[in-house]
Order: C-alpha cells, then sequence, then structure tokens
C-alpha cells in the first residue's frame, strides 16, 4: 500500500452516518473469513476463535457482532525490523528485547490514538471518533438505551475502563508467541524482509458479553433496573483492529 492509496470516504445518508468507509481500503469481510474458521455443526453457524493459550472457542454467529477499527498513528517500519531479526543459522525468527520495550510503546502511543472505524454503523446516528475505549462504549450505550451518547447511565463505567486499558498489554504478550514469530518467518522467506512498508498488522479482540449495572436518578430506579432480566441485549463481539507500517 502506498501512501497516496490511503483514502478516506463516507457514505452519508440523510442526517446520520449509515456507513463508514475505510482508509486501509481492505475487504474486511474477506480479511475475517480468512483468519477464522466457520462451521454449521447442528444446523448452528459457529466462529471458531485460536485464542493465545492454544484453546479453541467456538461462538455462536447470531449472538456475536463483528466491526472493524482503522489506527490513523503509523507504527514506524524501521523500529520493528529492528526488533524482529532473522536468524539465517537457526531458520527463525528472535526478538532483540533492546528494541521490543520501544515496540510496546509504539503499540501503546497508537492503540491510544484515533481509530478510524469503518463499515455498517451499530447506531442510526454519528459516532464519536476516538480509541478503542470510546467506540466500545459508545457500542454498549447505544445497546442498552438506543443511543451512542449515553454512556454515562452505566454506573460501573470506571471497572470497565480498567479491563480494557489492560488490552495493550495483551497484544505486546501476543508478539512473542511462537505462531506469530513463525509467520514473521514465512514474511522473512517470501520477502527477504521481515516488514516492508505498508504491512498491515492486525490484532482481533474478543470482548464477552459484559456484566454492567444502570444508573439512574434514585437509587430505587437503579435497583429495579439492574433487578430486571434482559433488561439490555449486549452480545459477545469481536472487534478487529489494524495498524499500517510505514
Amino acid at each position: 500500500m502506498n501512501e497516496d492509496e490511503i483514502l478516506y470516504s463516507l457514505d452519508i445518508s440523510g442526517s446520520s452516518i449509515n456507513k463508514y468507509g475505510t482508509i486501509f481500503k481492505l475487504n474486511y469481510t474477506n480479511e475475517f473469513s480468512k483468519n477464522h474458521e466457520f462451521s454449521n455443526a447442528s444446523n448452528k453457524k459457529k466462529i471458531k476463535l485460536n485464542l493465545p493459550n492454544k484453546q479453541e472457542l467456538r461462538l455462536s454467529k447470531s449472538n456475536t457482532e463483528v466491526y472493524y477499527l482503522e489506527c490513523l498513528e503509523i507504527l514506524k517500519l524501521d523500529l520493528w525490523n529492528n526488533c524482529f531479526i532473522y536468524n539465517s543459522e537457526e531458520e527463525k525468527v528472535e526478538v532483540n528485547y533492546e528494541y521490543f520495550v520501544d515496540i510496546c510503546c509504539d503499540i501503546q502511543r497508537c492503540f491510544k490514538g484515533t481509530l478510524n472505524y469503518t463499515g455498517k454503523n451499530f447506531t442510526q446516528e454519528s459516532l464519536i471518533a476516538g480509541d478503542f475505549d470510546i467506540y466500545y462504549m459508545q457500542y454498549m450505550a447505544y445497546k442498552m438505551f438506543g443511543t451512542n451518547l449515553a454512556i454515562y447511565g452505566i454506573q460501573n463505567l470506571n471497572n470497565i475502563k480498567d479491563n480494557l486499558s489492560s488490552i495493550p498489554k495483551r497484544f505486546m504478550g501476543l508478539l512473542q508467541q511462537e505462531s506469530f514469530l513463525e509467520r514473521l518467518k514465512q514474511n522473512y522467506i517470501e520477502r527477504q524482509n521481515i516488514f516492508q512498508k505498508g504491512d498491515i498488522l492486525e490484532f482481533s479482540i474478543f470482548m464477552k458479553e459484559p456484566n454492567l449495572k444502570l444508573l439512574s436518578q434514585t437509587e430505587s430506579s437503579t435497583k429495579k433496573y439492574n433487578n430486571m432480566e434482559k433488561k439490555y441485549k449486549i452480545g459477545n463481539s469481536i472487534w478487529n483492529i489494524y495498524f499500517i507500517i510505514l
């Protein structure tokens, strides 16, 4: 991908945005299909996720929503190629840990920057642009209240924010896993380089149905809402985040 190819477009209908355009110009439906397995066991469509601990998780497609975010910050090519080095004698990719701390900071910087939401809008209103935390909280608010602006109606918002803040650390753990290093090895064999300008790095975040508490003006109303069964419909969700290396 050339820098000149980074474009941004919007499909605007009326006063609401129904679909957001892509910057990286990827077909995300195809990308998701390539990286995940599907089955129709027992006549129920399933999505198979490969977890970092080599376990598998099968989710119902009817209860799992998939969303795509593109990072507007840029990962530094030289930094990544200095961190991951191909050892020709042992024929494997090794991690240079003198640079690994810089890589972790690079991911943290980009992850907390502005992300471009792309694809079908989950609400009928314009989304507030921001980092992953902002989008996910808007998603929860819409599912609960019918508007993505009602974020502060969630009583245990601070606890949810604490959980979200741990996500970049999990990304960093994935970078040291053998499966990731093996993929980089294949990159080197095919292209004689670990990373090239314009490469896209993808992370998938699986968000299990959250345990939420509602907040209202009176204590009695809050208790009433929190005791209601099926008071909101928030299922499992997968959020794929894409980072460009330049």
